[in-house]
């Protein structure tokens, strides 16, 4: 990120702007939430500044592998893969990146349950992390010769003479143009194209015997299609760039696109020949973006919920996290389908809503504190020179929910902190702050992003 004189962590807190809320809503999106100070320097850098800056992770120094940092970590173990991911979601320096990473895991869902090699999972994770922003047909190619994708949609069974459809038939449906742009007989001759395709010594291996060389019929073209040429006929369909330019904005958007927005966005993506920056770009930019209606629109994932939180809340990652992710239905490496997870609506329940407010409750509280590290709020606001009970409820309101709160939760949050003892301490002042960040973290809206 460029250095900018930064603006005092206290002003861009309780002396909110409209173009400050803007920025916290980007980063809300694209950077699963900001600590108050990591906020003062985006907002240095004005809204597109901060677009910028997250969209050039490639200049960026990485952070080192956070394998080291974890206790017992074992390559051959999944759950010492997921911790080792949520280090990276918390701690990177380049959190569009890790953003990324995680919605083509997603796009291209593939499930340890069925592979069944945790360093294949981790390369896997490690070519979308390559490819987050880049050329989207590249991705593709590669993502299709992967070992995870080839164990897990059944590619290693796919021989001449009996090919198998799986592959080819994602590869249609989820993977580039969507439903209804292609038949069962394109899927049919697809999986043709895909036979002789084997995994040897942990890496894609073409062999020649068991491939069908035939001539074959896809999108109404005929040829001795290989393998990549399908891939090629798929990114190159019209209906493509349709369909990832509104997955894309219904993941950073909102649910409602319009057909004229996603032409628009569709175009650029085929006049930069299928780049990704520039159409994740033209997305944030969008007025769409930046519009009332996006503005808390999206209810958490796991993810965005637990990994939002500790970002916010300034706690480094620690190996529990990723636990706390499955209780909560979001197994890292584990999507339920191979449609991935879902979002919305379905992450909501009675059971998990319980179970984010228990946990939102161990951070504010500091419960269980062997095993995490604690907040500190007295300390912070301390730092900021902040007192005042009308401060500290907007200081964490804004932290939070970026002030997204109506005159009577304000009031109530007012009241329950003016109730307390003014005292030092867990039972006096300190333990009504954590409890005034708890019952924030436990609103409505703070469900939302």
């Amino acid at each position: 990120m460029p250095v900018v004189a930064e603006p005092t962590i206290r002003s861009v807190i309780l002396e909110r702007t409209a173009e400050t809320s803007r920025i916290a809503h980007l980063l809300r999106r694209t950077a699963f939430g900001v600590s108050p100070a990591e906020l003062a320097r985006y907002v240095a850098l004005g809204f597109e500044g901060a677009v910028d800056a997250l969209l050039d992770f490639d200049s960026v120094p990485d952070m080192p592998d956070p394998a080291a940092d974890i206790p017992n970590f074992d390559p051959e173990r999944i759950a010492s893969m997921q911790q080792r991911w949520v280090y990276r979601l918390v701690g990177s320096p380049k959190p569009l990146q890790e953003r990324m990473t995680l919605f083509w895991h997603s796009h291209f869902a593939t499930a340890f349950s069925k592979v069944n090699n945790p360093s294949w999972m981790w390369n896997q994770n490690e070519l979308f992390r390559r490819h987050a922003l880049g050329n989207f047909r590249t991705l593709v190619h590669e993502v299709a010769k992967d070992p995870a994708m080839m164990r897990w949609l059944d590619t290693v069974t796919s021989k001449k003479g009996r090919p198998n459809e799986n592959f080819a038939r994602e590869l249609f449906e989820l993977f580039t143009m969507g439903i209804g742009n292609y038949t069962e007989d394109d899927i049919k001759e697809a999986a043709r194209a895909f036979t002789g395709w084997e995994i040897r010594n942990n890496a894609f291996f073409f062999n020649r015997a068991q491939h069908d060389t035939g001539q074959k019929t896809i999108f109404g073209q005929t040829g001795a299609f290989t393998g990549e040429q399908v891939v090629d006929l798929a990114v190159s369909h019209p209906a493509t760039a349709r369909f990832i330019a509104t997955k894309l904005y219904m993941h950073f958007v909102d649910d409602h696109p319009s057909r004229q927005t996603i032409e628009r966005l569709a175009g650029i993506f085929v006049q930069s020949n299928y780049e990704l920056k520039p159409l994740v770009r033209a997305i944030l930019l969008s007025p769409e973006f930046s519009s009332e209606a996006a503005y808390h629109a999206k209810i958490k994932s796991p993810v965005d919920f637990v990994i939002g939180s500790v970002k916010t809340l300034g706690i480094p990652a620690y190996p529990q996290l990723a636990a706390v992710l499955a209780s909560l239905g979001q197994a890292l490496f584990n999507p339920p389908t191979v449609k991935g997870w879902p979002e919305g609506i379905e992450w909501i329940s009675a059971s998990s809503l319980l179970a984010r407010q228990n946990f939102a409750n161990q951070l504010a509280t500091g419960r269980n504190g062997s095993r995490q590290p604690w907040i500190s709020p007295s300390e912070e606001l301390a730092a900021l020179g902040i007192t005042d009970d009308e401060d500290v409820v907007d200081f964490y309101l804004n932290v939070l929910i970026d002030g997204d709160a109506t005159p009577s939760m304000r009031s109530a949050l007012l009241s329950y902190l003016a109730s307390g003892e003014r005292t030092p301490g867990r039972r006096g002042r300190d333990g009504k702050v954590r409890g005034l960040i708890h019952l924030i973290m436990a609103s409505p809206v703070y469900q939302f992003n």
